[in-house]
């Protein structure tokens, strides 16, 4: 996510550092989401 999408918001430190985390988390829960729907390829 580019840092200026939290400008906005002004975020800690603490708190700009945890949103790669959640970004990641969120691709991944995302992915699975996708993975494992009815009608998917291997499912």
């Amino acid at each position: 996510m580019p840092p200026e999408v939290l400008d906005g918001y002004d975020p800690t430190p603490a708190v700009a550092a945890r949103v790669p985390v959640h970004e990641a988390v969120t691709e991944l829960r995302l992915a699975a989401v996708h993975a494992f729907r009815p009608g998917a390829p291997g499912s």
